[in-house]
C-alpha cells in the first residue's frame, strides 16, 4: 500500500528510444497543473525536429493525469506532424 501511495506521486517523466526508424516516447508518474513547469521543460526537449517514419507515445505508466498534462501530450503530437 505504501509503495503504491509513493508510486502515484513519483515526478512526472520522459524518455525516448528508438526503434528502427520509429521514436518511441515512454512517460510516466504525475502529470498535473501543480507540476506544469517542469513537465513543460520535459516536452520542450522534443521539439519534433527530428526525422522519424513514426512516432509512438506510451502513457502506460504516468499515474496522474489531468487537463494540464493531457494537453502537454497534445502538444506533442502535433510538433511531430
Amino acid at each position: 500500500m505504501v509503495a503504491e501511495a509513493q508510486e502515484l506521486q513519483q515526478p512526472g517523466w520522459l524518455v525516448s528510444s528508438r526503434e528502427g526508424d520509429r521514436l518511441v516516447l515512454r512517460a510516466g508518474g504525475v502529470w498535473v497543473v501543480a507540476k506544469i513547469a517542469e513537465l513543460d521543460q520535459l516536452v520542450a526537449e522534443f521539439d519534433g525536429n527530428v526525422s522519424f517514419s513514426s512516432v509512438r507515445i506510451d502513457l502506460s505508466e504516468v499515474s496522474q493525469l489531468d487537463t494540464s498534462g493531457a494537453m502537454l501530450f497534445y502538444r506533442m503530437t502535433k510538433a511531430f506532424k
